[in-house]
């Protein structure tokens, strides 16, 4: 999965035309610390998957969510087969907006969502996930267009219902 290593900076290489990558990854094999400037969804759809942040272990299981921030240092672990959506994509186009950086903040360094969040905002973002896979993987005409579209209801239902840490779990509390 990690095509271009300069140390622990990975270089990721989109797919042609666009700022996007996404991997249907059933890999068994672990990811050393690295970082990146596209932010990097993760959901596992086949076994659990952990993700290591600050010398923290997040452990995810089927269907689990989380948001790794651009910039954060990060290590992956596989724990046999599995299947799992990694989805990177670069967000600078974003930044225009004026509530995005508010949102982003409440993400970092890296955000978990699992079936226990109230409002259903599980249930929206693996749906959005889904329908982002599923075009993808079909190049449809307006395919990146579409993509950020639903990347971006992503961060609106993110940013819509964070009211508290009881809410969400950022990993490192």
């Amino acid at each position: 999965m990690i095509e271009n290593l300069n140390g622990i900076r990975e270089t990721v290489n989109y797919r042609k035309d666009t700022r996007l990558r996404l991997y249907n990854n059933v890999q068994i094999e672990d990811y050393p610390d690295h970082w990146h400037t596209p932010v990097e969804i993760i959901m596992p759809i086949e076994n659990i998957y952990s993700v290591v942040v600050g010398g923290h272990t997040i452990t995810l299981n089927p269907t689990d969510i989380i948001f790794i921030c651009p910039g954060v240092i990060h290590s992956l672990k596989a724990h046999g087969k599995g299947r799992r959506i990694i989805f990177q994509a670069e967000i600078t186009m974003f930044t225009a907006i004026r509530e995005f950086e508010s949102i982003l903040s409440l993400m970092s360094p890296v955000l978990k969502i699992t079936k226990e969040n109230p409002h259903d905002i599980h249930k929206h973002i693996c749906n959005l996930l889904l329908q982002i896979n599923e075009e993808y993987n079909n190049s449809n005409i307006l395919m990146e267009t579409i993509i950020y579209s639903k990347l971006l209801n992503i961060f609106v239902l993110v940013g819509r219902n964070y009211t508290s840490n009881s809410v969400f779990f950022n990993g490192l509390d």
